[in-house]
């Protein structure tokens, strides 16, 4: 069953990438496929992931600005996650993992990928007391809810718990990648008509 561990990095966080694969393979994961969403590599940096068996894309996603024109690069470590079908065809699994992620043990990424097998998608909550309370980040969600889906269900969406989309998982098959891709697009373009 084939797969695919995907993250991004532009050429400073090439190394955090770097190191998160390594993990990953001294963890036992020699045989799981590896994507990386280019956000500004160097050349050189692009050459030695290809020699090490890592795809890389330039990522596209299905989102529209309403300006036509591209989004920028450091934003499309975000607005590309809902797309990574299309970015790396041909895999049962997708498990996601950001750059800074460090993986000890092949149970964090098989258990996230197994889960998702069984019901098409595997989150992380960010309930755990290791998070911190910062009120100026309670603030900041409150304001993105509120301009990104209205004011009803930005406070139903801040109000509930929130989902680490730093690692997850979803089958290639999971109904969860349409909906993602239509919320996405429709904060968008709430955003825009609210600009």
């Amino acid at each position: 069953m084939s797969v695919i561990i995907v993250t991004a990095a532009d050429d400073a966080y090439f190394g955090l990438a770097w190191a998160m694969i390594a993990s990953v393979r001294a963890a036992g994961g020699r045989s799981v496929s590896f994507g990386l969403m280019d956000l500004g590599l160097k050349s050189e940096q692009r050459a030695s992931l290809a020699e090490n068996n890592v795809q890389v894309v330039t990522q596209t996603t299905g989102l529209a600005r309403a300006d036509g024109l591209r989004f920028p690069a450091a934003e499309m470590g975000y607005l590309a996650r809902p797309f990574l079908r299309e970015n790396f065809p041909g895999h049962e699994v997708y498990v996601w993992l950001d750059a800074d992620s460090w993986v000890q043990d092949a149970e964090g990424y098989e258990g996230l990928a197994q889960a998702a097998r069984q019901v098409g998608a595997a989150v992380v909550a960010e309930t755990a007391h290791e998070y911190r309370f910062w009120p100026w980040l309670l603030g900041w969600r409150a304001k993105h809810y509120v301009f990104g889906y209205g004011l009803t269900r930005g406070i139903r969406l801040w109000l509930r718990p929130q989902i680490n989309n730093g690692a997850f998982a979803l089958t290639a098959g999971a109904p969860h990648w349409a909906v993602w891709q239509h919320y996405y697009q429709d904060a968008l373009d709430r955003a825009r008509c609210a600009a």
